[in-house]
């Protein structure tokens, strides 16, 4: 019994170890596409419900930026997760999306160059 206890605890440590350096050199960074299906009037009536979900999701440093689509038929967001599955449970607690206001479109991006400073929203 202790002995498998050993192999299970040793085991643990290194899957925890794998994980570590994946999220180090192999983060997966989305850019989620915010598309309107509603009228502006019912973006802007749903705005701060939105934003306050924006600040949640930058508090835990899973977007990195977001901003509006020129012209206004939409948003862009910067997210850093650690799956599709991930993000797709993140989108769910959005009031554009929860309301029925927007849908996203998501981009899977594997990063292999980024500017200098960037690592640290890695």
């Amino acid at each position: 019994l202790f002995r498998n206890s050993l192999n299970w605890t040793a085991s643990f440590f290194v899957c925890v170890h794998e994980l570590f350096l994946c999220f180090i050199f192999f983060c997966m960074m989305f850019v989620l596409l915010v598309n309107y299906k509603k009228t502006l009037r019912d973006v802007e009536e749903n705005l701060d419900a939105h934003r306050a979900y924006l600040d949640k999701y930058y508090a835990l440093h899973k977007f990195i930026f977001s901003g509006r689509r020129n012209p206004r038929t939409g948003g862009c967001i910067l997210c850093n997760a650690v799956s599709e599955a991930e993000v797709n449970e993140i989108i769910k607690e959005d009031p554009f999306y929860d309301k029925g206001i927007a849908d996203y479109q998501i981009i899977d991006v594997t990063l292999t160059k980024y500017a200098e400073g960037f690592e640290k929203f890695l």
